[in-house]
Order: C-alpha cells, then sequence, then structure tokens
C-alpha cells in the first residue's frame, strides 16, 4: 500500500514487456486478470493490453510486440 501511485508496477510491468520483445519480437503478450481487480485492470490497460474476453473469474488481455528491426 505505500507503494501505490508511485509507478512501481508499472515500470516492473514496462521492463518485463522491454525484455519479451527483445527476445520474442511480434509475439503477443497475455495478461490475466481476476475480475474486480481493477487496479490491475487499469495497470494493464495503460500499458496497452486490450480486453478480447471475460470469464466467469478472470477477463483475459493481449498486447502484441512490435516486430524486431
Amino acid at each position: 500500500p505505500e507503494k501505490r501511485n508511485q509507478r512501481v508496477a508499472r515500470t516492473m510491468l514496462d521492463l518485463a514487456a522491454a525484455r519479451a520483445a527483445r527476445k520474442w519480437p511480434g509475439r503477443q503478450l497475455n495478461a490475466r486478470v481476476r475480475q474486480g481487480n481493477k487496479a490491475s485492470l487499469k495497470l494493464f490497460e495503460g500499458a496497452g493490453y486490450r480486453e478480447i474476453e471475460r470469464f466467469e473469474d478472470h477477463i483475459l488481455l493481449i498486447r502484441t510486440q512490435p516486430a524486431a528491426e
């Protein structure tokens, strides 16, 4: 709680996405967020993930990585 609104989670998510983009350029990243977890949903949507399906207990989001240049 003391780290809320300090962008720690977003920084970690961005670092993980950058590493994945280097290792697997052009690949899709998937995220599953529990239903009702508004903070996590906001985090992933803010990082470029988009919702593709809702299940009973979670929401599936995807983000496509840029292709290698």
